[in-house]
């Protein structure tokens, strides 16, 4: 079989492989694919009802409490807690219970009352609207959506199918590309090799080889370098960092021997000291 036979398969080959490599990507793509989420239901508001605040007249007396306690001090705590606070709950709850007070809180919620019958009004137009247009639409919409998906996921399928068949029975008929080299990059690879020269299938794989093995050497080297040039940052860092410990070292060393000499410099002049004034009892 001649270059240009050769050649010929190895296209074949290589637009297959294109082909079947855009099916798959197309049918992962539509797989992922999701319809959009359905419209949320309306919620329904409620009125936040507060009632008249209860201000009770009770104060607290501050001579009661604390004129007292001149004479006994636990007084003012139980003032507080059992004269002035009961008094005070008194008086909310019969302010609570009166009628004044219930003909507020009873006029509040009659005015709640319309309010929330405006709410639940409102509620009850968007949730008919809901149930009876929005969601039947939305529903419509995705089934509509959901068989025109499934119909394009099956037809890319069978083009994928397709494609794959045929590529098979490529390489089992032909017989002339090994199995390693069945992929878009070798195959791009060895086409342009053979379109542009004389080379037959075997000389190109052979060539291919020699390029990946150059691109594999040439990634090592170029890892093994980075690699050295890690390691000379991490002698030179040891290197400094020993540098400044021998300078600590003897820095260390200095202060000894100066704190030695100052020693032995204090030694002779108090021995010095001593003897002259030996010297002087003497005459004396």
């Amino acid at each position: 079989m001649d270059n240009s036979k050769q050649t010929e398969i190895v296209k074949k080959a290589l637009l297959l492989e294109t082909k079947v490599a855009k099916a798959k990507k197309k049918l992962n793509a539509l797989l992922s694919q999701k319809y959009v989420s359905a419209p949320q239901p309306p919620v329904r508001e409620t009125v936040t009802r507060t009632y008249p605040e209860i201000v009770p007249k009770t104060e607290f007396d501050w001579k009661l409490a604390l004129i007292p306690c001149i004479f006994f001090l636990p007084w003012i705590f139980i003032y507080y807690f059992c004269i002035y606070r009961k008094n005070k709950q008194e008086e909310i709850e019969r302010i609570k219970n009166s009628d004044e007070y219930k003909a507020q809180c009873a006029a509040a919620d009659a005015e709640f009352d319309k309010q929330q019958e405006l709410l639940d009004k409102k509620y009850q137009t968007l949730k008919s609207k809901y149930d009876n247009e929005i969601l039947p639409k939305y529903k419509e919409e995705l089934n509509a959506w959901t068989v025109r998906h499934n119909q394009e996921i099956s037809t890319v399928k069978a083009e994928l199918n397709n494609y794959s068949d045929t590529l098979c029975e490529l390489y089992a008929s032909t017989k002339i590309i090994p199995l390693q080299y069945r992929s878009i990059e070798a195959l791009q690879y060895i086409y342009n090799l053979m379109s542009t020269s004389e080379y037959v299938i075997k000389e190109a794989i052979e060539m291919y080889d020699r390029q990946k093995q150059r691109t594999l050497d040439e990634a090592r080297l170029y890892e093994q370098q980075r690699a050295n040039r890690l390691a000379d940052q991490q002698n030179a860092l040891i290197d400094e960092q020993n540098d400044l410990i021998d300078i600590q070292n003897d820095i260390s060393n200095k202060a000894r021997r100066d704190a030695n000499i100052a020693s032995a410099a204090s030694f002779i002049q108090r021995h010095n000291t001593n003897k002259n004034l030996k010297n002087i009892k003497k005459k004396k």
